[in-house]
């Protein structure tokens, strides 16, 4: 009885995440893990989305939105309800034992430069990304200090780049 009273939520369209995919990193050495949410028109639509990079918090990895964070079923109810567009959000993993999105003093862990050069460019390439000026918003889970002073350093970094 339910079910006929509200078709919509039998036809409802749900967007998609890919938690294990890899990216080969030159400047890290070594594989790095993401995830990836598309949104429920992705495949089909043709159009260009808008782009989060979500980062996770200590302890958690690429993984943490997807299961802890229910990125898909609040994404897809923010987006049915119009209270957010259509994006692609991106959730890169740093828990690999040095914690933290920040390029290491010592400069033999530098995944600022990985997030920045290797990451950032690959995204952009390989999914129908919304061209906006400022590339991409980032939203970060608590991990003190050092990592508000990165997430400033990636809005300003980001600021300066231009809509190709």
């Amino acid at each position: 009885m339910l079910l006929m009273l509200c078709p919509a939520l039998l036809f409802a369209q749900t967007g998609k995440v890919y938690d294990n995919l890899t990216l080969n990193s030159k400047t890290l050495k070594s594989e790095r893990k993401y995830a990836v949410y598309l949104p429920p028109d992705y495949e089909t639509s043709g159009r260009s989305y808008p782009i989060l990079y979500l980062l996770h918090g200590a302890g958690d990895d690429q993984t943490g939105w997807v299961q802890f964070g229910e990125v898909l079923n609040i994404t897809d109810k923010a987006i049915r309800d119009g209270l957010a567009t259509p994006m692609i959000i991106v959730m890169p993993d740093a828990n690999t034992g040095r914690r933290g999105y920040f390029n290491d003093i010592k400069g033999d862990w530098n995944y600022e430069d990985f997030f920045f050069t290797e990451l950032m460019p690959f995204v952009e390439k390989n999914t129908m990304l919304k061209p906006t000026g400022v590339t991409a918003p980032l939203q970060a889970s608590a991990w003190a200090v050092a990592e508000a002073l990165f997430t400033l350093c990636i809005i300003l970094s980001c600021s300066h780049r231009r809509a190709r």
